[in-house]
Formats: structure tokens, C-alpha cells, sequence
């Protein structure tokens, strides 16, 4: 069996997301991804893309392109870069679902989040810094809309803040961005083949 995994590149076209230091998110996001489908390719994997190009896309044709492909699909992973109104922040961090431990899809969302941070922190030869793992509950935000699909685990991913000096370095860099990418196949790969016991086990 391929096992699937859907990227989500986010923004896109009219909608750029946040900027900073001469960069766009939108641009970013979408070479990550990129890069990312090279290596989950080469493991074997099947990958969709929400966006393939800088097309605009409304969250009805996000979320519509996922369903749509969500057979036999292991994990959903949401890219995108932060922002702030000063230069302080920095660092990575994952958007999850609420955690309820009655619901198969949250706890394997907390799961993937997790897998893919481990892989991520040890950064060298760049200089970036983990936040958090952030329950959807305690984000800010009403509902990350694009997490509430059908796919078993999900998580959005911020890779940095364009707004600060250092990540907005490392985002310049196609070399960190090979290197995300990199760490995200292997985090994918690792939770896919626990992901599986579990369900063996279940």
C-alpha cells in the first residue's frame, strides 16, 4: 500500500500572509513544501498538495481539495510563517486540535505534532528556537478551520516569524529550508509507522 500525506501550503495568490525582511509568506510556505514532497517522494510516499503554484485559494477549495484526497491519507501538515508587531518573537511551534482523550483524531494530532518536533530541535548548523505546542484552546483563535477535516492527524505548522531578525535569516536560507523539510519527512515517516501500531493495536 502508498500511504498518503496531504501539505498545505498556506496563503497564496491575492492572500501573501505575513511579511517581513523583504519576504513573503506565501512564497516561503510553498518551497517548504515543495522540498518536503521531494523527500517524502523518495521514502515512497504519495503527496498532495493543496496549491502547487502562487493560486489563490479560498478555504471552501482548501478544505474541498482535502477531502477530496483523503483516502488512505496518514497525516495532514499545514505550513506557514509567523509574524508579530515587534522583532522579539522567534521560533517554531505546531497548531493542534483541543486534546480530547475520548476522540482517536486529537490524541494522533497531539502525536504527529510531537514526532515532528522531535526531529526539528536538534537545529544545527542553524540557530532556531522551539515555542510550542499549542492546543487549539488555548491559541487564540476560535477554530484553526483547516485542522476540523477528515484526515486522523493534523497540525499546522509555524516555521518562524519573519518578523525577527534571526528566523527571517534562517528563511532566507534555502538551505534551512531544505533542512525543515528534511526534519518534517523524518518526523512524518516516524509517526506513520507508530501511527500504524497503534491502529494494529486498537
Amino acid at each position: 500500500m502508498t500511504y498518503k500525506i496531504i501539505i498545505d501550503p498556506g496563503h497564496g495568490g491575492d492572500d501573501p500572509g505575513a511579511e517581513g525582511h523583504g519576504m513573503l509568506e506565501k512564497d516561503v510556505v510553498l518551497e517548504v513544501a515543495q522540498f518536503l514532497r521531494s523527500a517524502l517522494t523518495s521514502l515512497g510516499y504519495q503527496v498532495v498538495l493543496t496549491r502547487e503554484d502562487d493560486c489563490t485559494l479560498k478555504m471552501a477549495e482548501r478544505l474541498s481539495i482535502i477531502h477530496a484526497n483523503c483516502g488512505y491519507a496518514v497525516a495532514f501538515l499545514s505550513i506557514h510563517c509567523n509574524s508579530y508587531h515587534t522583532s522579539a518573537p522567534n521560533g517554531y511551534e505546531f497548531f493542534v486540535t483541543h486534546l480530547d482523550y475520548g476522540r482517536e483524531d486529537t490524541i494522533m494530532s497531539h502525536l504527529l505534532a510531537a514526532y515532528l518536533d522531535a526531529e526539528l530541535r536538534p537545529t544545527q548548523p542553524y540557530r532556531i528556537t522551539r515555542r510550542r505546542i499549542v492546543d487549539e484552546s488555548r491559541s487564540g483563535h476560535t477554530q484553526l478551520t483547516v485542522l476540523h477535516n477528515p484526515i486522523r492527524a493534523a497540525t499546522l505548522f509555524e516555521i518562524g516569524f519573519l518578523s525577527n531578525e534571526v528566523d527571517a535569516e534562517n528563511l532566507s536560507n534555502e538551505g534551512f529550508r531544505r533542512h525543515v523539510a528534511y526534519c518534517l519527512a523524518l518526523g512524518l515517516d516516524k509517526f506513520r509507522q507508530e501511527a500504524l501500531y497503534y491502529y494494529k493495536r486498537s
